[in-house]
């Protein structure tokens, strides 16, 4: 009995008022249109590469060497790769959609750098045999072919 009315004390006590705190207006930033971050899990679509991934033309006389031969394979393999981990991903909850998002990025950019090596590398004279020069062709056609998803823009949780 003690404690319930111990407790009743305790529920009609009222709480002391609080001195008043002026309060100062809270200021205003305006920020440029530059400076404004895009809020978490939206997209930019970026066209360009990374200075670091650009493509250069075999130099007058030289051959393609089979290291960049090989570098346009696993880069296709790459690709590949990331295009089948990003639709298995497609059900993933919006709170984990930031590293499938970096995975369309990343995607996006090797499908870039893939058709720029494609581009510089169009030429019969960078190739040592007719027969490599109509596997490049071949490499070539499929992959201006249609259906290459870029991925920022056509995100796989929007046909789910």
């Amino acid at each position: 009995m003690h404690f319930v009315n111990k407790m009743k004390s305790i529920m009609s006590l009222k709480p002391k008022p609080r001195p008043e705190v002026p309060t100062e207006p809270t200021p205003q930033i305006h920020l440029k249109d530059s400076d404004k971050r895009a809020p978490p899990n939206t997209i930019k679509q970026t066209h360009k590469l990374n200075p670091g991934d650009s493509v250069r033309s075999p130099k007058r006389g030289e051959k393609l060497t089979a290291s960049g031969l090989r570098e346009l394979r696993e880069l296709i393999q790459t690709r590949y790769q990331l295009d089948i981990e990003i639709w298995e991903a497609r059900k993933v909850k919006e709170f984990k959609r930031d590293k499938v998002i970096e995975k369309m990025h990343t995607a996006d950019t090797a499908l870039l750098k893939i058709k720029h090596m494609i581009k510089k590398w169009d030429k019969k004279q960078y190739f040592e045999s007719d027969e490599d020069w109509e596997i490049f062709q071949d490499i070539k056609t499929r992959i201006w072919e249609s259906g290459k998803r870029t991925w920022i823009g056509n995100e796989p949780w929007k046909e789910t």
